[in-house]
């Protein structure tokens, strides 16, 4: 996996297609959002993933744009979906990937998965 070199230190951050495959670091202070964007703005293939490392020391909040498609984030392992996450750091870090999992009639809904410990919806 590669780092993001442009990503240490963000605090808001709209996923781009130049972030598959990438890490992206949240080591910064203040309100920390990774915002995924509708398909018809960022196409991301399927099954396309990107791993988030928080250690800012507070949450990093993951929003699903559904602006002009539906769509949702389920969480792995668990019943839930919301189009918001939150991935804590209670002190030692937190790690978790974010897929793209499926793609509706012409990109109509979206869907990602998120998988990692300690995750809560933001709703």
């Amino acid at each position: 996996i590669l780092k993001k070199a442009d990503s240490i230190n963000v605090n808001y951050r709209y996923l781009t297609s130049d972030d598959i495959g990438k890490v992206i670091l949240f080591n910064g202070q203040g309100s920390n959002e990774l915002h995924i964007p509708d398909t018809g703005a960022v196409d991301w293939p399927l099954f396309a993933t990107v791993t988030i490392i928080n250690r800012s020391g507070n949450p990093v909040y993951v929003y699903k744009y559904n602006n002009n498609e539906n769509g949702t984030i389920y969480g792995a392992g668990t019943s839930d979906s919301y189009n918001s996450w939150i991935v804590p750091d209670n002190g030692g870090g937190n790690i978790v990937t974010l897929m793209k999992i499926e793609t509706g009639m012409n990109n109509f809904f979206n869907d990602w998965m998120i998988s990692g410990s300690n995750l809560v919806i933001n709703n």
